[in-house]
């Protein structure tokens, strides 16, 4: 499964676009294109030197339309609302996360949903200053936040994303949010090592937990297979994406999107 693959385009009108998914990762973003009855009608992935151009020619094409717009980059953070301070955003990452690598960013903050919780991540210079230009609705969220409003939503314990080597993981137990964090992955050994490592620190349960998968997964992979052998309550997210038309790739490739559209808020 590749990001070609994933690609397609049943738009027959413009008009017919109410709503765009833009999923940011560190040097490309994945559009996606929603119609009012929440068909997905075009998915491509694009380099991230042609967002600025993409926005004009949205805002071009398309009238009346909300932009979701989910980063899925370092760094983040997450604190609990009576302890953030706006004015020291950037010293919350000392210690973690050296800003000055991000000189130009734009620090961000977003709420969880159920959680008294926020989310402080960055946008790079030339998207922030892209999105000015614009006229377009545009809301902003971390993944991280995207993923724990859909765990509370479905009553999950456990919400595992991937996206070629990076793998994301959250953990909701007890009604409480625990834990998210992003690990680099090469090997099937890696997957495994990371997943199991946080179910088990956690004690979640792997056969009568809510444990929920999406993104580059593919049901006939090895990958897949060893993890069913150590998780038999895995289930794969491949039921909210409705298209017009048949595609090439499974449906849990396009998780993202949907957890854009409907958790970024």
């Amino acid at each position: 499964m590749g990001q070609v693959s994933q690609a397609f385009d049943h738009i027959k009108d413009n008009k017919e676009i109410t709503e765009l998914s833009v999923v940011l990762y560190p040097d490309s973003f994945f559009c996606g294109f929603w119609n009012a009855e929440d068909l997905l009608l075009k998915a491509e992935f694009l380099p991230q030197s042609k967002f600025r151009d993409c926005l004009l020619d949205w805002n071009h094409r398309f009238h009346d339309i909300t932009i979701r717009l989910m980063n899925t980059n370092m760094p983040y953070l997450h604190l609990h609302e009576e302890d953030y301070e706006s004015a020291h955003f950037d010293k919350y990452f000392n210690g973690i996360y050296d800003l000055r690598k991000r000189k130009n960013h734009v620090p961000q903050c977003d709420n969880f949903l159920e959680y008294d919780i926020h989310t402080l991540h960055l946008l790079g210079q030339s998207v922030s200053a892209s999105l000015k230009e614009n006229k377009l609705n545009v809301i902003k969220s971390h993944i991280s936040t995207a993923m724990s409003n859909y765990t509370y939503l479905v009553d999950g314990d456990i919400l595992i994303f991937m996206q070629g080597n990076k793998l994301h993981i959250l953990c909701h137990k007890d009604g409480e949010f625990r834990f998210y964090n992003q690990f680099f992955c090469v090997d099937i050994s890696d997957y495994l090592y990371f997943i199991l490592l946080v179910l088990q620190s956690f004690e979640i349960d792997s056969l009568n937990s809510n444990i929920y998968m999406g993104g580059d997964i593919d049901r006939t992979s090895k990958l897949y297979a060893r993890l069913r052998s150590y998780i038999p309550g895995l289930s794969v997210i491949d039921d909210h994406i409705v298209t017009r038309e048949n595609v090439e790739s499974p449906y849990q490739a396009y998780f993202e999107l949907f957890l854009c559209k409907s958790c970024v808020s």
